[in-house]
């Protein structure tokens, strides 16, 4: 008895990109699948494997020209409302719901972090498709999921990062992070991809 053959289903979603927006963080942060099982990237895509209602799914971002350009094949039919989620989680996953703008205006002055904020101006938390894939993946959940006000004082590359930024001479307790963080809450979290981004330089 021959089987049905799989319905494929192909959603696509292109999106404007900001002015220096940072595709190489957003790229590093899923290149985490060192045998490249469940996602795959490259100098200007990413793949990767996902559950869509249920089905699995491929996710494919393209970018190109100032803009991200999704497709995603579905092993089954899309339902109504499936375009408009797309375009909802593709928005979540690359960081743009996050309200940066009003971060940098803020403390683009503050004399520890203005001055990175001006050269890694546009930086934004990257982020997983949902809470499952940060607790598996074994990432700080908060950061993962894109919540903007997490510490992450215990993450060592942000400890290492303020040292430099600070430029002390001993290594950075996490009492020493957390409490030098507290000034910037609600944004905690996206002082320490700052802090992160800026001890890799």
């Amino acid at each position: 008895m021959e089987s049905n053959p799989v319905i494929k289903t192909r959603l696509t979603c292109k999106i404007k990109l900001p002015k220096r927006y940072h595709v190489n963080t957003i790229l590093a942060f899923h290149q985490r699948d060192s045998q490249a099982i469940a996602e795959h990237v490259n100098e200007h895509s990413l793949a990767k494997g996902l559950l869509w209602n249920n089905q699995p799914a491929c996710l494919t971002i393209h970018f190109r020209s100032g803009a991200a350009q999704a497709q995603l094949i579905l092993d089954g039919t899309a339902t109504t409302g499936d375009s408009a989620l797309l375009s909802k989680y593709l928005h979540r996953l690359l960081g743009l719901t996050q309200a940066i703008e009003e971060f940098e205006q803020r403390f683009q002055n503050h004399p520890e972090l203005g001055p990175i904020l001006h050269k890694q101006t546009g930086l934004r938390i990257p982020t997983t498709f949902s809470v499952f894939e940060a607790i598996s993946w074994a990432i700080v959940l908060l950061r993962g999921f894109g919540w903007l006000d997490a510490s992450l004082h215990d993450d060592i590359a942000v400890r290492r990062g303020l040292q430099k930024l600070l430029a002390s001479p001993n290594k950075m307790s996490e009492k020493q992070v957390q409490q030098w963080l507290e000034q910037f809450s609600p944004w905690r979290a996206l002082v320490a991809v700052h802090l992160w981004a800026f001890g890799s330089w």
